[in-house]
């Protein structure tokens, strides 16, 4: 059985058109050097795939998988659903003189307040459920939801070579330069870091450079 041994590489500042990030924040694990054209590959998978996370880090967790058309409808009735909300108690009673007021010239306006408030309450719930059974192309768990901001992380990439000497997946860890330093202390050097929650301070991520892909986006904390 074959043991892979991994270095731990550092690399001087480089700058490149393609993307923002800075190689002095970047630290390659694996048994042979990354060329320049692999790193840059490997940054711009990574940028587009947090592009694609931070366009939905708005969105509820409930409607997150959506596409846009769907989700377009599920932000419209839940606007309906809370102006529907403004005509109850506390206790969950229906404030007909309040609704009166605003439906003043409809006769059954109990009735028809009640219908199209079932309904819009109906077609949220088709749509969450509509949510559950979709998955997302590049993000498997969403996390503790917030914006990503590349620049302020440090990224780690962990990978090997094959028998022709060719990197195929690089499995990245990303995580805040800011959460780091105030443990770093504690932490061993030069190790790969995984952390425990986190929120989205920390995430990971399978770059296939073959396939110039990026999938399995893991963002830590709650779901």
């Amino acid at each position: 059985m074959k043991t892979s041994v991994y270095i731990v590489i550092f690399l001087s500042h480089l700058v490149y058109s393609q993307n923002e990030l800075e190689t002095s924040n970047l630290r390659l694990f694996g048994t042979k050097p990354l060329i320049f054209d692999e790193i840059k590959q490997a940054d711009s998978l990574l940028i587009e795939a947090v592009n694609h996370y931070n366009s939905k880090s708005t969105r509820d967790h409930e409607a997150v998988n959506l596409n846009d058309s769907l989700y377009s409808e599920y932000v419209i009735l839940k606007q309906q659903r809370n102006y529907h909300n403004q005509f109850y108690s506390k206790k969950g009673n229906l404030k007909k003189r309040k609704l009166k007021s605003e439906m003043p010239k409809k006769s059954d306006f109990v009735h028809d307040f009640l219908r199209e408030k079932n309904q819009v309450d109906t077609r949220i719930d088709e749509l969450e459920s509509i949510n559950k059974t979709m998955s997302d192309s590049i993000v498997l768990t969403w996390g503790a939801m917030g914006h990503i901001d590349l620049k302020n992380y440090i990224r780690q990439y962990q990978y090997s070579t094959n028998e022709h000497g060719t990197t195929r997946f690089i499995k990245a860890f990303c995580y805040c330069e800011s959460m780091i330093k105030q443990i770093k202390h504690l932490l061993p050097e030069n190790r790969l870091i995984t952390v425990n929650d986190g929120g989205n301070c920390f995430f990971t991520l399978l770059i296939d450079l073959k396939n110039n892909a990026a999938t399995s986006m893991k963002v830590n904390g709650f779901r």
